[in-house]
């Protein structure tokens, strides 16, 4: 037939023809290949870069520009006509440090107080006010004005960088931070991977490595199986809902989480303010008993732990003179406010809008994801090595202990990875069990009210004023760094403990 191919010039165009046609359409499937990746590649690149500009102008926030742009403009708040003739605004260099005192100085004693510049330039005086006053009178002299204005870049920030993570939100843009939102990311996933990670694995070994005989056993197992690959494509605001109802209220079996059927790790008083303005706690036994009220022989505690006994006054009777008498002394009749004092283990049931709620939550989103994962791995792994451990004499689970497992790791970690980069940025679970932004503190247990990263710069990108919209893109690149850093954890774990497979 190659003869006859060779020989007959119409059959040998032919083939030429078809073979050409193949390569160009080979070479066209290239080209949309490397189009599609490079239109991938530059829109990842355009969206990370406006996120890192937006940031970078919160980030080098240097008040003293910001004074210098209000000083710039008409008493209106609006740029001077020329500026708003010419179109798009000129960059023009900043005036002296002395020039923009006197500027700024209406009144010409020599003080800058924030009380002298437009309401929305009074967080900047404020923030040099904190930082400049030397001499402690609330106000910014010109040498302390110029030593600001003399701040090198790098130094601003090194400041903003420092007080963003370390402080919590604030109606002011300059005020505010990510530190509680930052902390509550982190404590929400590391319960989530805790209760995922050993949940995940499990399942994918029992559905991978103990493989059923009788009938209705294999049906179940198929069915478990199909589940699973369904759960992993449901919305995650479906699992919100679940978890209100499944973590945040127990199914309501546990009681309110306002009134706990359960509770550990927490003693509640009842606090009373004495004539002499000192505090004394009186222990009760739940959150829901009976307010105290003073009477006569009532013992009562100091914040410092001492036992003492209260004077308990008549409502007429006049006020003891002796300091000592008068500062453990309540009129009959007072009652106390109901505190309570949490350890770092306190837990109850039901576990309310609380970190532990929040974790789980996430733990069901992410869990269809690490239980395949973890499947593909166990498959990966090649049969001899099974039959080998067999053959040796070892047990189904010495055999998957021993060789199994360890060979599978690096495929764990890397479902765990995916899991936890998509846990990191969930919001809409966390909405609906939580809902909070606005937290000064950082969680304390695990039975604490929480806020994270995702929810936190939502609130700030919906704002209308510009300094919000670039604090939500400094949280972003904070949330970056925290999902890096835990990948990066993960990579590390992955690759200590790969090992080769013969």
């Amino acid at each position: 037939m190659s003869e006859s191919i060779l020989h007959d010039s119409q059959r040998r165009q032919q083939a030429m023809r078809s073979t050409s046609g193949r390569q160009r359409k080979d070479r066209a499937f290239l080209w949309f290949c490397v189009a599609t990746a490079s239109l991938s590649v530059l829109v990842l690149f355009v969206l990370l870069g406006a996120i890192l500009l937006q940031g970078a102008s919160h980030l080098t926030h240097n008040p003293v520009q910001r004074l210098a742009e209000h000083a710039a403009r008409t008493p209106d708040g609006m740029p001077p006509p020329a500026e708003r003739q010419t179109g798009p605004p000129t960059t023009s260099a900043a005036p002296p440090p002395r020039a923009l005192f006197d500027q700024l100085d209406r009144n010409r004693d020599e003080r800058l107080t924030e009380r002298e510049v437009p309401r929305n330039a009074r967080p900047q005086v404020r923030r040099l006010v904190r930082l400049y006053d030397r001499d402690g009178d609330e106000a910014l002299d010109p040498d302390e004005f110029a030593a600001a204005a003399g701040t090198s870049t790098v130094t601003w920030l090194r400041r903003n960088l420092v007080s963003f993570v370390t402080s919590a939100p604030h109606p002011e843009a300059t005020e505010a931070g990510v530190y509680p939102a930052l902390w509550g990311t982190v404590y929400v996933c590391l319960v989530c991977a805790m209760f995922t990670l050993p949940i995940g694995v499990g399942t994918a070994i029992f559905l991978e490595e103990f493989q059923p005989r009788r009938r209705w056993v294999q049906r179940f197992h198929s069915f478990i199986q199909l589940n699973i690959g369904n759960l992993a494509g449901v919305p995650s605001v479906v699992y919100g809902i679940i978890g209100v109802t499944a973590f945040v209220n127990v199914f309501g079996q546990f009681g309110h989480p306002r009134s706990p059927a359960f509770e550990i790790g927490v003693q509640h008083y009842d606090q009373f303010l004495t004539e002499g303005d000192r505090v004394l706690l009186v222990p009760v036994p739940s959150a829901n008993a009976a307010s105290t009220v003073a009477r006569p022989g009532m013992t009562a505690f100091t914040p410092g732990g001492e036992a003492v006994d209260v004077d308990v006054i008549g409502p007429g009777e006049a006020l003891p003179r002796d300091p000592e008498r008068l500062a453990l002394a309540l009129r009959q009749g007072d009652e106390g406010g109901r505190i309570s004092d949490k350890s770092w283990y306190y837990l109850r049931l039901p576990f309310g809008r609380s970190v532990l709620a929040g974790g789980l939550t996430l733990m069901l989103v992410v869990l269809p994801i690490v239980i395949i994962a973890s499947q593909e791995a166990l498959r990966a792994v090649p049969g001899s090595l099974r039959d080998g451990a067999f053959g040796l004499g070892a047990t189904r689970w010495q055999a998957i202990r021993k060789v199994t497992l360890p060979a599978a790791i690096p495929g764990i970690m890397t479902g765990s990875i995916i899991s936890t980069s998509r846990a990191i940025g969930e919001a809409a679970p966390i909405l609906i069990i939580s809902g909070i932004v606005y937290i000064s503190s950082a969680p304390q247990h695990l039975m604490d009210d929480f806020a994270v990263l995702p929810l936190q710069i939502f609130d700030w990108a919906s704002r209308a004023q510009k300094p919000f919209h670039e604090l939500a893109a400094s949280g972003i690149i904070v949330l970056l760094a925290v999902l890096l850093t835990f990948n990066a954890f993960a990579v590390y774990i992955r690759q200590r403990m790969q090992k080769p497979l013969s």
